[in-house]
């Protein structure tokens, strides 16, 4: 095989090399993208849920509070 052709050819592989380089950190990049965004909303997610919980439960706790305090003058009549 002449000097030129097996040149052409080792240029050829060594661009094919690159262009796969590049495009594997292209997905790489965006693989990661993916799973910081994923991982934001799931925190995200588990924030609300905690938060709304807990607003929940305090929510409930004042208004047990509230009713135990309307019905305590009403029992003290009886």
């Amino acid at each position: 095989m002449p000097k030129q052709q097996q040149a052409e050819i080792d240029a050829l592989k060594k661009q094919g090399e690159e262009r796969q380089k590049r495009e594997r950190s292209a997905d790489d990049r965006r693989l990661l993208t993916l799973t910081w965004l994923w991982s934001r909303s799931n925190a995200k997610n588990a924030n609300n849920t905690l938060s709304s919980k807990k607003q929940s439960d305090r929510l409930r706790r004042s208004r047990n509070r509230n009713r135990s305090r309307r019905r305590s003058p009403a029992l003290l009549e009886w």
